[in-house]
């Protein structure tokens, strides 16, 4: 209604000096201003003044009718937007991120802002970019979604809950074992600059960043309304992309505002250490000494070696002293679930490059977040932050158990010796490191690790 009313009162003040302009000989403004007031009803008042000039009386009869168009337009607006409401809050920026085994992702986000919940919910997305190399072309290339079931062209969510924030998975680029004869990781950036400039590889297309944009589309249906719904938002590569941080997780089923606030906000992504790695000329080894780091605790775990992992998946094989093979699996340090226990460690800031890494590396864990259970000791970062730790695979543990029986396994003698080291190193004391200390019955053998040559 106010709308109505500041429209038409724009609209006589537009008429009236119209009207006033093209009156001979002019009258008085008030005169006027009635006459477009009246005219919007009926026509009459201003069709009836003798001797005008017709421009005059078009003006009378295109006043009569905006009188009747102009509450139909009004009216209409307010059912379209009555009844045809966009269900989904869209986050302003979309994060890169790593999502296992190796995977980085684009994650663009959305929540249902109804209070009801949204079901069938199909997501798509298409890239726009214009080409370095053709600066006159507008390219459009529909772009495939990583889901649970694995890469396709859209990713379907059964149902939405209200308030309940949705994260979909845009793959960039996936790292790879690397060439032979190394068995590490070869993760690249996506995100790079070359001599035309900021650019995204993104699943097979170096695209130039600047006036590159994805889109993202979304459709669904509300079941208790029986409406179906499009939703849709455009994301620049350019401010549309945060590679800073993780995103920030709104706690489920909870309202509270400062959470909801929380929405465009991310984290810092933190790797909890607690083998090997703790040792400082490990942390250079790995390229993770620049990064910030320092003493950590971890509530509510344990260490054991517990992991049992086939070298030959790795492209190695254990050696004696002698040259001789070792026919066995190799044992690694794991963590075990403990409420009442602790494990003194290191937290390492690390990119999703890093963290796409140590996914592919650490084939026998799963990256597991932490974040509640970590303990900073007084020296973390200023704000919330994303800490994941690796956590032994069940198959790893239950190869571990079945192997211990008949001694088929081993501790590297160099990885055992390190693993004291980082221990000390950090004043990890008290049972936990006894047990590992202990070895609970395991053996260490001094073996090396070679290349494997011969085929598989």
């Amino acid at each position: 209604m106010l709308i109505y009313v500041l429209l038409t009162m724009t609209w006589i003040s537009a008429m009236s000096g119209l009207l006033h302009l093209l009156r001979r000989p002019r009258g008085s403004y008030g005169d006027d201003v009635r006459r477009a007031l009246a005219g919007m009803w009926s026509p009459g008042d201003v069709l009836d003044v003798p001797e005008q000039s017709p421009l005059y009386y078009v003006a009378g009869v295109a006043n009569a009718f905006v009188s009747v168009l102009l509450p139909l337009f009004v009216l209409g607006a307010f059912v379209f937007k009555l009844f045809r409401h966009d269900p989904l809050t869209w986050r302003r920026t979309m994060t890169v991120e790593t999502t296992g085994p190796g995977w980085i992702v684009l994650a663009p986000r959305f929540f249902n802002s109804l209070t009801v919940d949204v079901a069938d919910v199909t997501v798509r997305a298409w890239l726009r970019w214009v080409p370095a190399e053709q600066p006159n072309t507008l390219l459009n290339k529909p772009l495939q979604l990583l889901g649970l079931a694995g890469v396709s062209d859209c990713e379907t969510f059964p149902l939405v809950q209200a308030g309940q924030p949705t994260t979909c998975w845009i793959w960039l680029d996936r790292a790879a074992p690397g060439p032979d004869p190394g068995p590490d990781p070869d993760v690249v950036d996506p995100l790079f600059t070359d001599g035309d400039g900021p650019k995204i590889r993104i699943q097979g297309d170096d695209v130039l960043r600047a006036g590159a944009t994805i889109v993202v589309i979304a459709e669904g249906i509300t079941p208790d309304l029986g409406e179906q719904f499009r939703s849709a938002h455009t994301y620049a590569l350019t401010d549309g992309v945060d590679a800073n941080g993780s995103y920030q997780d709104i706690t489920p089923d909870v309202s509270d505002q400062a959470e909801w606030r929380r929405f465009e906000d991310t984290q810092d992504s933190f790797v909890f250490v607690y083998g090997s790695l703790m040792r400082e000329e490990d942390l250079r080894a790995a390229g993770l000494a620049e990064h910030d780091h320092w003493p950590a605790r971890l509530n509510g775990w344990e260490r054991r070696w517990n992991v049992a992992s086939d070298p030959a998946k790795k492209d190695r094989v254990l050696r004696h002293p002698d040259g001789s093979t070792f026919d066995g699996y190799e044992v690694s340090l794991g963590l075990e679930r403990c409420p009442d226990g602790f494990v003194d460690g290191v937290v390492v800031k690390v990119r999703y490059t890093t963290l796409a890494q140590f996914d592919l590396r650490e084939e026998e864990y799963n990256r597991t977040d932490v974040s509640s259970a970590v303990d900073w000791r007084g020296r973390g970062p200023a704000v919330p932050a994303r800490v994941y730790t690796y956590v032994p695979k069940p198959a790893a543990v239950r190869e571990f158990q079945r192997r211990r029986l008949n001694r088929s396994m081993a501790v590297v003698g160099d990885y055992y010796t390190s693993v004291l080291e980082a221990g000390r190193a950090v004043g990890a004391v008290g049972d936990d490191f006894d047990r590992v200390t202990g070895l609970d019955g395991v053996q260490v053998l001094p073996l090396s690790r070679d290349l494997r040559t011969a085929p598989r």
